[in-house]
C-alpha cells in the first residue's frame, strides 16, 4: 500500500481537542491520556485550547527510532514523533537500539496519535505525540536516553516536559548519555558529516541539551 500525505479528514474516530466527552475524544469515547505512571503526571488543563486532533491507529512497523508506520482508518500513514530526534541507524550501536526501544513500546499495538498545531512536516509525514495506553512514547524515549530534543515551533506543547525527561536521562547516565559509551555526535551533525559538510564544535542555543559535537 502506497504511503501518501493523507488528509484523514474523513476519519470517523477523529475529534478536535476539547470536544467530545473528554479532553481527548476517540471514537466517541472520552479518553484522558496522562504520562506513564509512576514517573510523572501530566496536567491536561490547558490542552483544550490546542487545535490538535486524535487519530487512532495500529502500528505496522518501526523504520527508525523516531518514525512509525501505522494503519489509520484503513490507510497506511507514516508518523514522525513530534519534538524528538533519534540517532541515525548507522550511528552504531545507538541507532539500532533507539529503533528497538521504540519498537518495544509500539510494535503491533494500538496507538493514539495526537497532533499539535502543524500536522505535517515538509515530507508529508503526520507529526504526532504517540500514546500506547497511558505511556507517552515520545517522552519515554527521551527519559530512556534514546533520543534528543528537537523542538520545532509551533509544535511546542510538551517542551517543558521534554526538558525534564532529558535532564533525568542525563543525570542517570542512560542510553546515549552513558559515560562509558557516550554518543558524541548529534544526529544532525552526523548527517552533515556524511554529506561532507562542516559541523561546528560545541553547542548552540538550539543544541543546549545535545552532546558536544565533534569537528
Amino acid at each position: 500500500m502506497l504511503v501518501s500525505p493523507l488528509t484523514l479528514t474523513g476519519c470517523d474516530n477523529v475529534r478536535p481537542w476539547g470536544h467530545g466527552q473528554g479532553r481527548y475524544s476517540v471514537g466517541g469515547l472520552g479518553v484522558h491520556v496522562p504520562l506513564d505512571r509512576p514517573h510523572s503526571t501530566h496536567d491536561l488543563s490547558k490542552d483544550d485550547a490546542r487545535p490538535g486532533k486524535v487519530f487512532v491507529g495500529q502500528v505496522i512497523s518501526v523504520p527508525d527510532g523516531e518514525t512509525i508506520m501505522a494503519s489509520v482508518d484503513n490507510q497506511q500513514v507514516k508518523v514522525r514523533l513530534i519534538g524528538i530526534e533519534a540517532p541515525e541507524l548507522d550511528q552504531s550501536p545507538w541507532g539500532g537500539q533507539a529503533r528497538e526501544a521504540l519498537a518495544r513500546l509500539v510494535q503491533g499495538k494500538p496507538v493514539q496519535l495526537i497532533t499539535d498545531i502543524a500536522e505535517r512536516d515538509q515530507d508529508g509525514r503526520l507529526l504526532a505525540y504517540v500514546f500506547v495506553g497511558e505511556t507517552f512514547v515520545n517522552l519515554e524515549l527521551l527519559r530512556g536516553g534514546m533520543a534528543f530534543i528537537a523542538t520545532v515551533p509551533p509544535n511546542i506543547a510538551h517542551a517543558e516536559e521534554y526538558q525534564e525527561a532529558l535532564k533525568e536521562a542525563q543525570g542517570a547516565g542512560r542510553g546515549v548519555w552513558d559515560g562509558n559509551h557516550l554518543l558524541t555526535v548529534s544526529p544532525d551533525c552526523y548527517r552533515k558529516q556524511q554529506k561532507g559538510q562542516a559541523c561546528g564544535v560545541g553547542q548552540s542555543d538550539g543544541d543546549s541539551m545535545r552532546p558536544n559535537l565533534l569537528p
